[in-house]
């Protein structure tokens, strides 16, 4: 595992972007950690043909970004932290991603909207282009993140991709000195098959949640699990209203959770599959990429 030395927090000027800014600030004074602020102005393309012929706005518009950010840089939470702010131009999630590389933060920020009466919380174009493409782990805040939260879920299905997640939450848990909880749903075969859907036309599961004993113990066998407070639970359940539904009842104040797996007996969190889950969970969503070193705090 690395240190978390350097974070980057996108921002927007939204409300929804406030809590990334938050979570950010709590996990750079944790840490130690730089914290850059990015800001991104997008230059629509429909107007790009007119938009050349006025250079001077857009540096007016990069001016009164850089004003902004240092104003929030200002701000209370961020007191006393490393702190630099950015303006760039282009399109959001790859000048996010380009930036976030090329200063090698070791996470990326970034918030989520919400939309509809029903709550349906949607991650955004951005941050779901983020989810999908950066290397780093990317912290989604869609509600204020604890500055030392108290229980972490991290959902499993038992493969090595899967392995990343778990020792964030891990390390995280340690660090904070937080209950964590491991999940694993199992999902029921009509789901996961389309060639099943003649079956019943009803909910069929393949395994009970007391025949993955043996995969609990090896996993829980496996982990270094001093001073942390280890629960595991086993549901039946679509993946993303399970995970959603557990993180609620906990609760939990942060998911932590794999962007890969592998298909077999335990179905995997895979490409969708996890931006189900992200979309899905009403809190704060932490994504670490199956094969990438995870950080840790100190």
């Amino acid at each position: 595992m690395r240190q978390l030395n350097r974070l980057c927090v996108g921002t927007n000027f939204s409300p929804e972007a406030e809590h990334a800014l938050t979570a950010a600030a709590h996990l750079a004074r944790a840490t130690g950690a730089h914290l850059d602020l990015l800001h991104v102005i997008q230059r629509p393309l429909l107007y790009e043909r007119v938009l050349r012929k006025q250079e001077p706005l857009v540096t007016s518009l990069e001016r009164q970004a850089q004003d902004y950010l240092q104003r929030l840089a200002e701000a209370p939470p961020f007191a006393g932290l490393s702190l630099e702010c950015h303006v760039r131009v282009g399109t959001p999630f790859t000048e996010l991603i380009a930036f976030s590389r090329e200063r090698g933060h070791d996470l990326i920020a970034v918030g989520a909207r919400k939309r509809s009466h029903l709550a349906d919380l949607l991650l955004g174009s951005t941050t779901e282009r983020v989810l999908r493409k950066a290397g780093a782990p990317v912290l989604i805040a869609k509600t204020a993140l604890a500055e030392k939260p108290a229980c972490l879920l991290a959902p499993t299905d038992f493969s090595d991709a899967s392995r990343p997640a778990i020792e964030e939450a891990l390390a995280l848990a340690r660090r904070w000195q937080a209950r964590l909880v491991l999940l694993h749903v199992i999902e029921p075969i009509v789901q996961a098959y389309a060639w099943a859907t003649d079956l019943a036309g009803g909910e069929i599961f393949v395994i009970e949640p007391e025949e993955l004993q043996p995969e609990w113990d090896a996993l829980l066998a496996s982990l270094d699990r001093q001073g942390v407070q280890i629960e595991t639970q086993t549901i039946k359940g679509d993946v993303a209203t399970t995970v959603a539904a557990a993180a609620k009842a906990l609760p939990a104040d942060l998911v932590v959770l794999a962007t890969h797996g592998r298909t077999g007996l335990a179905h995997a969190l895979l490409g969708s599959v996890a931006e189900g889950v992200a979309r899905a969970v009403e809190g704060c969503v932490l994504t670490v990429r199956s094969g990438a070193e995870p950080f840790t705090l100190p």
